[in-house]
Order: structure tokens, then sequence, then C-alpha cells
């Protein structure tokens, strides 16, 4: 055997076996991708309109729903869903009414409820489900009380949690709960102060941190065994556009707003606020998105001198902040939504009163 194998013929025979493998190997890291650059973002779509203040959200079956917003046109009825294994945007149903500065919250049963939002003059109280199998907008029940740039969480038993939000006159205090089983809203109280410009977070016990705004009275947490609303810990400085990530250790990350660059983390268990990170520069309405390694996403917004192009990662295994990116364009006011495969999607926004209809991924 070992004669054969050492004659010409044999070595020709190793080496073609030898670069099919090889060959072979290089396909499948290709098709891993290894080839691209991480911590990098590279342009997809682009979207069907341009679009700020809209809604974007993962569906069950991993496309992105995105929805309504501001365009050169107007505000928008219209909707589009991103296909991730495409890079594409199309067109999908629209909505029963056009809004901006809405929400759009992904029920248990894979619909999506759109709420609230302005249709360019006042705010809105009404409310729809998208339903993905059929790509049809159904109206649903209305509000108690018309508002937008508002807040919608979702609890752990389905409801969904609507908070504050920009009133007719003034910012909001009322609070009102979502009931999919009867499509119907309900009122539950209200917080100790009006908040527009606010985050809600839930937090791993099931209850909801609601902090910010323009105003740093304490922060409030709701309970949805009790159905009420109670005090926590304050920020030490108003944030107004910030943004709330919860991380793997249950803490909740509140970065930026209020032109700020500082940090702070809430932790459930002491009920009180700390000094968190620092980024590297001040941003308002920026995106704050937790990757699958539990490392936190910071994508432009408006920093000091306009719409940044700037991104970072805050690492929870250092507490600090380090540089990444950056992104191809300038925005703030788009939107940011992890994709079943770790990237991350970064759509639409405004760039220097632009309004854009480009999209971005980003490669962990």
């Amino acid at each position: 055997m070992s004669r054969r194998m050492g004659t010409a013929g044999g070595s020709r025979r190793i080496s073609r076996a030898l670069g099919t493998a090889l060959a072979g190997l290089a396909l499948v890291v290709a098709g891993c991708g290894f080839g691209e650059t991480h911590g990098a973002f590279v342009s997809t779509g682009p979207m069907t309109f341009e679009r700020n203040d809209h809604a974007a959200l993962r569906l069950q079956d991993g496309r992105v729903l995105v929805v309504g917003g501001m365009s050169k046109g107007g505000v928008l009825v219209s909707a589009e869903l991103y296909d991730p294994g495409q890079g594409t945007f199309s067109g999908t149903g629209g909505m029963d009414q056009a809004r901006t500065c809405h929400t759009a919250t992904l029920l248990a049963d894979g619909r999506v409820l759109v709420a609230g939002g302005s249709d360019g003059a006042v705010p809105l109280p009404t409310a729809e489900v998208y339903d993905p199998a059929t790509e049809v907008f159904t109206a649903t029940g209305s509000m108690i009380t018309p508002r937008s740039c508002h807040t919608a969480t979702l609890l752990a038993d389905g409801r969904v949690l609507i908070a504050g939000g920009q009133g007719a006159t003034s910012a909001l205090d009322s609070v009102e709960l979502y009931d999919p089983a009867s499509g119907s809203f309900e009122s539950i109280g209200t917080m100790n102060v009006g908040r527009v410009g606010h985050t809600a977070t839930l937090l791993a016990d099931g209850r909801v941190l609601i902090a910010g705004g323009y105003d740093n009275r304490p922060a409030e947490l709701f309970d949805p065994a009790t159905g009420k609303l109670v005090a926590t810990g304050a920020l030490s400085q108003s944030r107004v556009s910030a943004t709330a990530t919860l991380l793997p250790d249950g803490k909740v990350l509140i970065l930026g707003g209020g032109g700020l660059a500082s940090g702070e983390l809430y932790d459930p268990e002491e009920g009180e606020f700390a000094v968190g990170a620092v980024m590297s520069i001040a941003r308002d309405r920026h995106t704050a998105t937790l990757l699958d390694d539990g490392r936190v996403l910071i994508a432009a917004g408006f920093g000091p001198d306009g719409e940044t192009t700037e991104a970072e990662i805050f690492d929870p295994s250092t507490g600090e902040c380090s540089p990444t990116g950056p992104l191809a364009i300038p925005r703030d006011r788009h939107t940011a939504t992890l994709l079943e495969d770790g990237r991350v999607l970064i759509a639409g926004g405004d760039n220097a009163g632009t309004l854009l209809d480009s999209a971005e991924l980003y490669l962990p």
C-alpha cells in the first residue's frame, strides 16, 4: 500500500482530492460569512418610500415590517416588508389611517398592533392590527386618549401597556392597556408626571420601567400583577429621546438623550440608577440594539454637529463604549431592528432635513 501511495499517479490523485476538499471548504467558509468585514455597516435596500418617525419590527417569520412615518409628501399610510435573505424591501397592505410617531408592537400570536401617532396635525386615538399571513391591516378598538410619541410594551400575559405621549395640548400622564382578546383599550391610571420622549422597558420579572422625558422626576414601575404604578429611583438628569436597553444581567442601560453623552444603569433589585457608560459623543434620537452576544450597538442620532454617522458598542463586561462602524449616511429618527442572523437593519431617518429611503446592515 505504501508503494502505491508513493507513485507519481498516487500523488496526483491525492493532490486532486486535496484540492477538491479545499475548494469545498472555501465554499463553506464563504457561505458562513467569513469574508465579511465584522463591525461594519453595508448598504441594503432601499425602502420603497423615504421615512422618518416610522416604526419597524421583526416578524415571527424573520421579515421586518416598516410602517407609516413622515415622507416628503406628508404622513404615510403605507407599509413595507424587508426580506433579509434578498436584501430588498417590497410593499405590503396599507393602513386605514396615515400616521407618524406611532407605535408598532408584535403580539404573542404574530400579529402587530399599530397604535396612535399623529396625522400631521393632531394626535390619534385609533389603532389597527396587521396580520402577516394576509398582509392586511384591520381596525381594532380605539385608545381612551389620543396620543403620539408614546410607548407601547408587550407584557408577559400578552396585553400591551401604552404610556404617556403627546396629547392635544400637553404631555400625557395617562396609561392604558390593550387586550388582544377583546380588541379593546382600558384606562388604568396615571404616572407621576406627563411624559414625552421617555422610555419603557420590560424587566426580567415582568414589570415595566418607565423613565425620562422632559422631567427627571422619579421613574416608575408598572406591575401587571397589581395593575399599579409605583415610583422608583430618579435619573440624575432630564433625558429626552434617550434609549433604554435591558441587559443580560437584568439591569437597564439608559444612554444619551437631552444633549448628553453619559449613560445610567437601573438596578431593579436596588430600585436605583447609577452612573453608567459614557459615549464618545452626546446624542439624541439615536438607536440602541441588544446584539446576540450581549453587547449593545449604539447607532447614529443627532450629535453636537447635527446628524452623525458615528456608532459605538457598549460592552457590559467592561462597562465601556468603544467605536465601531461608521454608518455610510448620517441619520437620526431612524429605526434599528435585530435580524434572526444577528445583523442589525438600520432604516430611514432624517439627514439635515432630507428624509431618507436608504437602509444599512450592521455586521457584528
